[in-house]
């Protein structure tokens, strides 16, 4: 496992490239350059309360990086649900066109119902991909 640290307050960091904690904590307490913006005032030197912040943004570090784990754990999980549950959706959507297919006559032998039902089909917009499921346009009567 590699360490580093991140300042909170001003983002400041020490890559995540140390082999120790401590290791990462000495490199944040002699970094120099851009990195010093959120401890100007205490570069180069060794306190508790330094060391101390540097261990609790490494221990906030670890929970973030456990709970990413186990989101992508549960997403990973639940991605063949979600395939299934949208395909059956897709199916269900085929079925309903297939009987408003069918009752097509039906509907376009009233009056209302055929304005309804156009103003209906008309708003409907087309699939992405170009597909013919959705883009369907009933005779004029």
């Amino acid at each position: 496992m590699r360490f580093g640290v991140r300042c909170r307050s001003c983002g400041a960091s020490v890559p995540v490239r140390h082999a120790s904690q401590d290791d990462a904590v000495r490199a944040w307490n002699q970094r120099r350059g851009l990195a010093t913006v959120g401890g100007k005032a205490t570069r180069g030197i060794r306190s508790r309360r330094k060391l101390a912040a540097a261990r609790r943004n490494l221990k906030t570090a670890r929970k973030w990086k456990l709970i990413r784990q186990r989101v992508e754990a549960a997403y990973t999980a639940l991605k063949p649900y979600r395939q299934k549950q949208l395909a059956e959706m897709e199916a269900a959507v085929a079925a309903d066109r297939a009987w408003l297919k069918e009752k097509e006559p039906l509907i376009l032998a009233d009056p209302l119902l055929a304005k309804f039902y156009r103003e209906f089909i008309l708003k409907e917009k087309p699939a992405p991909g170009g597909t013919e499921a959705n883009s369907f346009n009933p005779p004029i009567v």
